[in-house]
């Protein structure tokens, strides 16, 4: 089974979120993930707060498709302190996207 999101408006704030993901500081995770979108393009991103104010991080938008296309984005931590880091993708204009094998990873690149 795959997770239907379904946006009835979208908006720069419209996703779905996981975690929270500790990160160290120096390392890095990657977030994959397949993902059909036939409506619209989306992106995969983190958010995290820091220094009392919240940061965001977002992956380049890819295009709508009617197939399963297999995405992923790194974020790694520069700063001095653990982060709690929350995936999510992010849909910026109203659409049916599904989700498939999401996969969170303390690597630079995702594996197979």
């Amino acid at each position: 089974y795959s997770l239907q999101v379904v946006s009835s408006t979208g908006g720069w704030d419209f996703g779905v979120y996981g975690g929270p993901v500790s990160v160290a500081s120096g390392e890095t995770i990657t977030l994959s993930a397949y993902v059909k979108n036939p409506d619209a393009a989306a992106r995969l991103g983190f958010t995290y707060r820091y220094n009392n104010s919240g940061q965001v991080e977002q992956g380049p938008l890819f295009p709508a498709s009617d197939e399963w296309v297999r995405v992923e984005e790194s974020f790694t931590n520069t700063t001095e302190e653990t982060l709690s880091v929350y995936t999510y993708l992010f849909t910026p204009s109203a659409g049916t996207y599904y989700l498939d094998s999401v996969q969170v990873e303390k690597a630079p690149t995702a594996r197979t």
